[in-house]
């Protein structure tokens, strides 16, 4: 009878032993499961920020590039505009020194 109540013990320690490493090895999965999970969602996350963060700068660079090239562009045209209109002041007041000198000489 001793025996018996024995061996009901020992399969009861036995059975409830197995049981607790199937919960604990099931547990250990679900958190490799949860954490291969969360390290993948935060790679995905982080390349897709370091992408959004590359669009941007090169947009903005873009920009910037733009806009230098329109500012050298105008101070090259305003260079030349004023270039222009000196060189035409001075072939006025030339023109209008030989229109008042010639005259003088002719006379």
């Amino acid at each position: 009878m001793v025996i018996i109540v024995m061996v009901i013990i020992v399969m009861v320690i036995i059975v409830m032993m197995i049981i607790v490493m199937v919960i604990i090895i099931i547990v250990v999965i679900i958190m490799m499961i949860v954490v291969f999970v969360v390290g993948v969602v935060m790679i995905c996350t982080i390349v897709v920020i370091v992408i959004f963060v590359m669009i941007i700068t090169i947009i903005i660079l873009v920009v910037v590039i733009i806009i230098v090239v329109m500012m050298v562009v105008f101070m090259v045209m305003a260079m030349v505009f004023v270039i222009i209109v000196i060189m035409l002041i001075v072939v006025m007041t030339k023109i209008v020194c030989i229109v008042v000198m010639f005259p003088r000489t002719l006379r």
